[in-house]
């Protein structure tokens, strides 16, 4: 039963014709929305214009929250209405006991009705907003998967056999059939055997992007081993500790002087020149008929950045890329496609360019690292050949769209890796393809979430629904699932799930909890059963696709021995323009460290992305009241240095 503070009086004896409790209830639904550290917003009285600020800990009883906004409303001296505001959010008017909603906030009428039913002695942070609705908004969203059936390389052993002289890759020199690429791939799997490679080993893969690369892969997958994608460019002492975190004892490279580590064996690529699919094979016992993978056996490892210092090596099952590959041939048009390739081996999403289309009996336009890495070659690359699928981040689309010709009607573009803004998306769409809004951590196989984009484009842009078999939960911080609209952390399931993290069985059992993996994102169900993304739990980024945990830049800093304290914070230079800038802290009486030596030291271990475009040393770091690292101000520091320099370039004295 809820007490009536319609008539509570304030010190001058002025009555509030507004329901208080209303009032607060109101407050709380809003703060829960914004997924906010306190209880907090603002009360305005819509005749005057007057405001007041309240606030109150999660913790505080619900009866507590109450009194504080009843003194706040008689301050106020609100005669017939109070608005409810939580930051730039959707707001509620309050009248009397009555509630208007704003128009993007029609779910909180009834979570409103909910606060008011809960006991006075109730926490405000324990109260159960989800109703019905809420559940059938979430339910609707989910849709069941369809089971692969076979695992990625049989389905292309199968194309092979029902269209063995069809074309399978083209890459910078020549096609190559699915009869000649099967081939091949048993070919270089006996010589993988020969030096050793036995089911459940790792074996790094570095190589150039010619088709020699796909038929490496195939054939490590035919010993019911698993590849580990590298960059040979990256550093040595960076390429031997990912090799070290994945156990790899083995490693097919261009350049064989590329790695170190002792226990991993060398073993040349295949030749570059792939024999016709009639050539016999090697003499010796045959390899096993077919694909000899299951679901269960590890398909790759793909590294990620990790906030110790040591990169995350993330295992993914056949069983969860034959999920994703499966899916997207079900959500993509049907038919046969030609996909571009153009992303790293060492991208996770570079594996649904590869085997998207020969899992399919498509083809696979392979395009060479000089290509790819130049944006005008790559746009005339892509319209002279006329792939139906193209892949790329945000950042990597503003780059392709000034040189592909303005109609790709009939083709369907896939965005994804980092946040998309709505006026890119708009600059897609208006190309006339079928544009994708994507979404996935490595973690979850490359992409769990998708939203088929269409004029007008929402702001901001959807990540979409969890695809068919996916798993979305959107959770609060005491774990229960949080209503539609109100902001938590992002849980996903289903069996794109990968198995872990190689190497660190403590740090999988902290993110992969009871099926569920989580993802540090923060997200909202929208009322149209779509998901919206607002910014990450962690110091975790995004920078041109590449996935970066601050910490990890700070632990190399903190290794040089002039350095005692380093943060790294990311800000925007523009819209498409993303900088890396690391502050650092010299020790007591040392010399400061050089902005050039600094540079090696972190250049010995970091690959290129990592590496911060502006080194800053401080006698002190800015520190928060509870005595953290203030971050705020150090982005705030650096928005204003880089907005100084752009304008003296402007205007130059």
């Amino acid at each position: 039963m809820t007490r009536s503070l319609v008539a509570s009086e304030n010190a001058a004896g002025a009555s509030a014709s507004v329901n208080v409790e209303t009032v607060a209830a109101s407050l709380l639904v809003l703060a829960h929305a914004g997924a906010a550290p306190t209880v907090t917003g603002e009360l305005t009285d819509p005749a005057t214009g007057r405001s007041v600020t309240v606030s109150a800990p999660w913790r505080a009883r619900r009866s507590v929250l109450g009194a504080l906004v009843g003194k706040q409303v008689a301050r106020l001296g609100a005669d017939t209405a109070i608005r409810v505001d939580h930051g730039d959010g959707p707001h509620i008017l309050v009248t009397g006991a009555d509630i208007t909603p704003s128009a993007d906030a029609a779910l909180l009428a009834g979570r409103v009705a909910r606060v008011l039913g809960a006991a006075d002695d109730v926490p405000v942070g324990a109260i159960d907003l989800c109703g019905d609705e809420d559940l059938r908004i979430v339910a609707a969203a989910h849709h069941p998967g369809r089971a692969p059936g076979d695992s990625v390389p049989a389905l292309v052993r199968a194309q092979a056999l029902a269209r063995p002289q069809a074309t399978a890759i083209e890459d910078a020199t020549r096609s190559v059939s699915y009869a000649d690429l099967v081939a091949a791939a048993d070919r270089y799997a006996h010589v993988l055997r020969a030096a050793g490679v036995a089911p459940g080993d790792v074996v790094a893969v570095g190589l150039p992007r010619r088709a020699e690369m796909v038929v490496t892969l195939l054939a490590v997958w035919s010993l019911r081993a698993a590849f580990l994608p590298v960059d040979p460019g990256h550093p040595r002492a960076r390429l031997d500790t990912l090799l070290d975190t994945a156990d790899a004892r083995f490693a097919v490279l261009a350049d064989p002087q590329a790695v170190a580590r002792p226990g991993c064996q060398v073993v040349a690529p295949p030749d570059d020149a792939p024999l016709p699919a009639d050539v016999p094979l090697p003499a010796g016992d045959p390899l096993p008929a077919g694909d000899p993978s299951t679901g269960d056996d590890l398909a790759y490892a793909m590294s990620t950045s990790g906030s110790t210092g040591r990169p995350k090596v993330v295992g993914v099952s056949h069983a969860a890329l034959a999920h994703c590959v499966v899916t997207f041939a079900d959500l993509l048009a049907p038919g046969t496609p030609t996909v571009a390739g153009t992303t790293a081996l060492t991208f996770d999403i570079s594996l649904l360019e590869l085997f998207l289309p020969l899992a399919t009996g498509g083809r696979l336009l392979l395009v060479d690292d000089a290509t790819r890495r130049d944006p005008a070659r790559l746009g005339g690359y892509l319209d002279a050949a006329r792939p139906d699928l193209i892949q790329a981040t945000p950042s990597g689309w503003r780059l392709i769209l000034p040189h592909l010709s303005g109609d790709l009607t009939g083709r369907t573009l896939l965005c994804g890796g980092e946040a998309v803004t709505a006026d890119l998306a708009a600059r897609l769409v208006d190309t006339g393809a079928t544009v994708w809004n994507v979404y996935g951590p490595t973690e979850a196989t490359i992409w769990c979430t998708a939203h088929r984009l269409d004029r007008p484009v929402p702001d901001p842009v959807p990540i979409g629904a969890p695809l068919p078999g996916t798993v979305a939960v959107v959770r609060g911080r005491d774990g229960r699932p949080v209503p539609v609209g109100q902001i938590g952390e992002l849980h996903v399931g289903g069996p794109q799930l990968a198995v872990g993290y190689l190497g660190d069985t403590e740090r999988t059992a902290a993110v992969f909890r009871d099926d569920e993996y989580r993802t540090g994102d923060l997200c909202a169900w929208r009322p149209d059963g779509t998901l919206s993304y607002h910014g990450r739990a962690d110091n975790q980024v995004k920078i041109r696709g590449h996935r970066i945990e601050l910490e990890e830049i700070e632990t190399y800093a903190e290794r040089h021995p002039a350095v005692t304290q380093a943060a790294a914070v990311v800000v925007s230079a523009a819209e498409d323009d993303q900088r890396l800038v690391l502050y650092v802290r010299s020790g007591g009486d040392a010399p400061a460290v050089t902005d050039a030596a600094l540079r090696e030291h972190l250049a010995a271990s970091l690959p290129t992305a990592l590496l911060p475009q502006r080194i800053v040393a401080l006698p002190e770091l800015p520190l928060t009241p509870s005595q953290k690292v203030d971050r705020r101000a150090l982005r705030e520091a650096a928005t204003a240095h880089i907005h100084r320099r752009a304008g003296s370039e402007e205007t130059p004295s």
